[in-house]
């Protein structure tokens, strides 16, 4: 089972093992992006990555029928919050950082979400996972190594993994962004 939705709009990955959102109604202009002598790709489906449910709750505990039980809790416990009260996508906020780990690169841009702190807290409390306020952020172009996109869970992987682009490239992203609405 690939994909299991939440909510209209959040799903939870098996493969992964991850709870996202989906973003539709974006197509970026078709057309390659150069950094740095480094080919990327525009992406044709957009999603954020939120809650790692998998690696937080194989951080609990090192038992594995455990950890299979506190996933399915941290995944239920999201479904009951999101039916309570859905996320709500507001839009870029204009940031967008490059992102390499081993041969996958990648652009990044900084999103907004009301909702999703109070929903990472309400799974943290319920379940006792200590889950961290997300860096949240869609991959918006990638290399052909990247699958999926580059986990940028908080602070320290933005510093660790990302840089900042060129002005020029920052600019381009934003003006495509606004003429599609999805500027916060």
């Amino acid at each position: 089972m690939p994909k299991q939705y939440l909510s209209d709009t959040v799903w939870y990955g098996d493969l992964k093992g991850t709870i996202a959102f989906d973003v539709p109604g974006i197509t970026l202009p078709p057309g390659d992006i150069d950094v740095d002598g480094k080919t990327l790709l525009p992406k044709n489906e957009f999603h954020g990555s939120f809650i790692a449910a998998r690696k937080y709750a194989e951080r609990q505990t090192s038992d594995s029928t455990e950890a299979k039980r506190l996933e399915a809790e941290i995944v239920s416990v999201a479904r009951d919050q999101l039916n309570k009260q859905p996320l709500e996508f507001i839009g870029f906020t204009g940031e967008y950082y490059l992102c390499e780990e081993g041969d996958e690169v990648t652009i990044i841009g900084l999103v907004k979400i009301n909702g999703v702190d109070e929903l990472v807290r309400t799974v943290s409390d319920a379940t006792g996972v200590s889950i961290d306020i997300p860096m949240l952020h869609i991959t918006v172009y990638k290399n052909k190594e990247s699958p999926y996109g580059i986990g940028i869970r908080n602070k320290e992987d933005l510093t660790a993994m990302c840089r900042e682009l060129p002005a020029e490239i920052v600019s381009q992203l934003r003006n495509t962004i606004a003429k599609l609405g999805l500027a916060s």
